[in-house]
């Protein structure tokens, strides 16, 4: 809008902005202090408007415009991206397989076998028995360690098929979590032993972490803002995977660790890639194959 005001008998004063608020009068008004521009801020037929001298009309409107571009793209909320999937039919496979072994675990027909099979052994791990990263996170030591596992997994694994997709995100987990434990295998003692989901239910916090922090950049967020998933989900390690009575806290860093790698990857990828419907049958059939795969591997061994 180009009004001219008259100022006194000679002078005439053009508006650059005008708005019914006052507010947005003065923060303009910084604007143009700030690159020289002198203005005024007045009332007219009901609003405020904002005037510069003529010589200086173009420039202020610039100034504004400017103004306006970068005030849009700081504001601008994140796109709320469409649910991929509910979650609950990976949720229930992993509560499932969870509980199927654990009874297995405690029947009298394997008991102590499956166990020792099973088990993330570093020094079978180092020996090449890869089958155990995998095996090791659907074993767990007693009921408690089950259902802490059962939550913490179901609601990380829900949360990362939202935004993935049931089928690239507990494959996602999954691999992060075999990562975890071969880091784990081959820095430990090779008498070290571990069994648990805590590996893979930390890799899908990192996992999570990393993949938000990552599309963050998309948007003008604040420095402290963009960082923010990953610093919740460091808190959330410290929290709940910080030093206890049997807790391997080695291998739930070293599981946020790799959950964090594959997450960044995951970011990386095109949505159309990561996301379409062949890639999470494919992504879901992998999961369940490999876990099936290496049970079949310890089985064979252990015979």
């Amino acid at each position: 809008m180009s009004l001219p005001v008259t100022d006194g008998p000679d002078v005439l004063i053009h508006v650059v902005f005008s708005s019914a608020l006052r507010d947005p009068c003065d923060e303009r008004a910084i604007v143009l202090e700030a690159v020289g521009i002198v203005n005024q801020l007045r009332q007219l037929d009901g609003e405020y408007v904002l005037a510069v001298q003529i010589e200086d009309f173009t420039r202020a409107k610039q100034q504004l415009r400017l103004y306006a571009a970068e005030n849009v793209q700081r504001s601008m909320p994140a796109i709320a991206q469409e649910q991929v999937s509910n979650g609950i039919i990976g949720a229930t496979l992993y509560v499932v397989l969870l509980l199927v072994v654990f009874g297995l675990q405690y029947s009298a027909t394997f008991s102590q076998s499956i166990i020792t099979i099973g088990s993330a052994h570093a020094g079978a791990i180092q020996s090449g028995e890869w089958w155990r990263t995998i095996t090791a996170l659907t074993l767990h030591g007693d009921i408690a360690h089950l259902l802490g596992n059962i939550c913490f997994g179901v609601l990380f694994g829900i949360f990362l098929s939202h935004t993935l997709g049931s089928g690239v995100a507990w494959l996602s987990i999954l691999l992060a979590g075999i990562i975890g434990n071969v880091i784990s295998g081959f820095i430990k003692a090779p008498h070290f032993s571990a069994i648990g989901a805590s590996t893979a239910i930390f890799a899908a916090l990192g996992i999570l972490s990393a993949y938000t922090w990552q599309k963050r950049k998309s948007f003008s967020y604040s420095r402290l803002r963009r960082w923010t998933p990953l610093i919740t989900g460091l808190a959330l390690l410290a929290f709940l995977g910080g030093p206890g009575e049997k807790i391997d806290v080695f291998s739930h860093v070293s599981g946020f660790i790799a959950g964090v790698l594959c997450g960044g990857v995951l970011a990386f990828l095109s949505d159309r890639q990561k996301l379409s419907p062949q890639v999470q049958v494919f992504c879901g059939i992998g999961t369940i194959s490999l876990v099936a795969i290496s049970w079949i591997m310890a089985g064979l061994k252990g015979v």
